[in-house]
């Protein structure tokens, strides 16, 4: 796989987790090196800390605290969306070393938000 289409392929992977704003700069001006470096730390970075779907879950589930099976679907969503995010950064960890030059990579491992503990 080429280094625009491995590029392309990551652009699809991450699409539902980044904003319009990030995914234009990621798509118009990915072919820089640099570009690619920040847009990957800046994902990376977003990624650590819980999503709006993990939020509202789990106030959702504190607020049905009385009524224990709302609490525990509740429960489920929040469990399976930081699953997701989770799977999402292992993803990006996987991939780039095939989507930076070893010297961007070592930036990028300088530049990265340590991951918080991922057990559930």
């Amino acid at each position: 796989m080429s280094d625009a289409d491995a590029w392309k392929a990551f652009i699809e992977e991450i699409t539902p987790y980044v904003s319009p704003n990030w995914l234009k700069y990621a798509v118009d001006h990915g072919d820089q090196s640099w570009v690619r470096l920040i847009s990957l730390v800046d994902v990376q970075n977003m990624l650590t800390a819980p999503q709006i779907v993990e939020k509202i879950a789990a106030t959702m589930a504190d607020l049905a605290v009385k009524r224990p099976d709302e609490a525990r679907g509740w429960e489920m969503l929040h469990a399976e969306a930081t699953e997701r995010r989770h799977m999402v950064l292992n993803r990006i960890d996987e991939l780039v070393p095939n989507l930076l030059s070893p010297e961007l990579h070592q930036l990028y491992l300088r530049s990265a938000t340590p991951v918080p503990n991922m057990e559930m």
